[in-house]
């Protein structure tokens, strides 16, 4: 069977939680953000932005471009992003997370920092924060230029209950088909994962059959080692990342 990297299992067995809770369940995040590690402010998974930037910047370097941030907990991505462009530059940045706590704690701080003009990005970059589930979301067809996740995925193949089949987790499936289905044609979707290719690619071919997603897809790596912040909270040394590009139809 294809390993699926269960990384999320010391922050796990440092919360109290049931037994057969899992980072794929929505109770977790709430527990995560109120009690276990992201409790104290910024937890970035993996790396911070300048670890990934220079993919970002291969394909959102644009104007105008509407965004959608998967799982975004309290990471600092839409500041990080934002703040490196220019004072005329435009875009829609939408943060989502299953967690309703950690969403209307963001909202709380985004609504500070415009208030005390601490916001350092331009004026005409909005962030909103949103609840929602990747696996089902409420945006119409064809909403977003660019897509992005940063651990989310292997939040949901942690998952080992009756959605998951020996070859295949029908929540990642979901995601995958959300994604393809919000996402513009000629749009990009930035994954960044702990699972290898292997793991990743059968779902992003649409392995299930029903699926009929034509996309490029490019194969990075990155050293997580060049992530120096106190915020960071690395899973091994070497991360992958996909870069899914929707055909043009």
């Amino acid at each position: 069977l294809k390993l699926q990297f269960l990384y999320f299992i010391d922050s796990l067995q440092k919360m109290e939680t049931p037994s057969d809770m899992s980072p794929a369940h929505p109770g977790f995040w709430d527990t995560f953000y109120a009690e276990g590690e992201g409790s104290d402010g910024r937890y970035e998974w993996f790396m911070d932005y300048e670890g990934y930037q220079h993919l970002v910047e291969m394909v959102a370097k644009r104007r105008g471009m509407n965004i959608l941030h998967i799982g975004c907990g309290n990471s600092g991505f839409s500041d990080s992003y934002s703040e490196h462009w220019k004072e005329d530059f435009d875009c829609v940045i939408t943060n989502i997370d299953i967690c309703p706590g950690i969403i209307e704690e963001m909202k709380k701080s985004e609504s500070h920092k415009k208030k005390s003009k601490k916001r350092s990005t331009p004026t005409n970059v909005i962030i909103n924060w949103e609840v929602m589930d990747c696996c089902d979301l409420p945006s119409p067809n064809e909403t977003y230029d660019f897509v992005f996740d940063k651990g989310t995925v292997d939040a949901l193949l942690s998952q080992c209950d009756d959605t998951t089949e020996a070859f295949g987790n029908k929540n990642v499936f979901s995601y995958f088909k959300e994604v393809y289905r919000v996402l513009k044609p000629g749009g990009s979707f930035l994954l960044i994962t702990i699972n290898s290719p292997d793991v990743i690619l059968p779902y992003a071919h649409g392995a299930d059959g029903e699926s009929d997603f034509d996309w490029d897809i490019e194969t990075f790596g990155i050293d997580k080692k060049k992530s120096k912040s106190s915020t960071v909270h690395s899973h091994g040394g070497f991360n992958s990342a996909y870069l899914l590009v929707k055909t043009t139809e």
